[in-house]
């Protein structure tokens, strides 16, 4: 599959753009965003979803299809360069530069997770979380 699609750079970026405005509505910002497009951020995440299965199945698959073994060892070998510099460039990022560190504003990750177990019937302060007085952001 050495064919190159441009259509599918831009259902990408429609996805991306999804789950942005999505994100974006989160935070208070222009109620429309929520009731209109905001409300189809999750397309974007199932999008991109089924585009990485699509050209990551067809990597695959072109092999098969020329009559070759799949070399799987080669396929994560691949996958792992794509993915690991972005990622430790990332984790450098957060730990160097304090500004890409969690704001002493925004609750801890735990309190997020585990509160939102209590939109599913079960409470914070049943969890134990001493940070049940901050509202998270995320949760509304």
């Amino acid at each position: 599959m050495n064919k190159h699609l441009a259509g599918l750079d831009h259902l990408r970026a429609l996805a991306v753009i999804l789950v942005v405005l999505y994100h974006y509505s989160l935070f208070g910002h222009p109620a429309y965003l929520h009731e209109t497009i905001g409300n189809f951020g999750w397309t974007g995440v199932d999008l991109f979803f089924v585009l990485s299965g699509y050209l990551i199945g067809g990597q695959l698959l072109s092999r098969v299809a020329r009559n070759q073994p799949v070399d799987y060892g080669t396929f994560y070998l691949k996958r792992f360069l794509r993915i690991i510099p972005a990622y430790l460039a990332v984790l450098i990022l957060y730990f160097t530069i304090p500004a890409f560190t969690e704001r002493s504003t925004l609750p801890p990750y735990y309190y997020s997770a585990s509160c939102s177990l209590a939109s599913h019937g079960g409470s914070c302060s049943k969890i134990g979380n001493t940070a049940s007085s901050v509202p998270s952001p995320a949760i509304r």
